[in-house]
C-alpha cells in the first residue's frame, strides 16, 4: 500500500495521539476491539512492572490492534474503531476520528487539550 493510500487516522502517530485521549482504567474499548484479554492484561502487567505511565499501555494496546487487523481494509478497521469508541462511551473522541478521517488528517495531540 502505498503511503499516498493510507488512512491518515490509523497512522502509528494517530494512534499514539488517539490513545492518550482515551479514558484511563477503561479496557472496555481493547475488548471490543477483539484484543484477546491475555494479551490486554499483558500488556498492562508488563506497563506496570516498568513504572509506565498508562498512557503507555494503551498505546500499546491500539498499536497492536492495527497489527492484529494488517490484512483488513482501512474501512473495516475505522468502522471497528468508531464502533469501540461510542459503545465504550467515549462518543466525542469517536466524532474527532470521524472529522479527521473525513479531512485526510492525522490525529494530533492538540486535539485532545483541555
Amino acid at each position: 500500500m502505498s503511503l499516498k493510500n493510507r488512512c491518515s487516522v490509523l497512522t502509528d502517530l494517530s494512534l499514539l495521539n488517539l490513545a492518550r485521549a482515551l479514558k484511563d482504567e477503561d479496557v472496555l474499548i481493547f475488548v471490543l476491539l477483539d484484543i484477546p484479554e491475555t494479551t490486554i492484561v499483558t500488556f498492562y502487567e508488563e506497563s506496570k512492572a516498568l513504572n509506565q505511565k498508562h498512557n503507555a499501555f494503551k498505546q500499546q494496546c491500539l498499536l497492536h490492534w492495527k497489527e492484529l487487523r494488517a490484512t483488513v481494509k482501512d474501512s473495516k478497521k475505522l468502522k471497528q474503531l468508531d464502533w469501540a469508541l461510542r459503545e465504550s462511551g467515549q462518543k466525542e473522541i469517536a466524532d474527532v476520528v470521524k472529522e479527521r478521517n473525513s479531512l485526510d488528517l492525522q490525529i494530533t495531540k492538540e486535539l485532545f487539550a483541555t
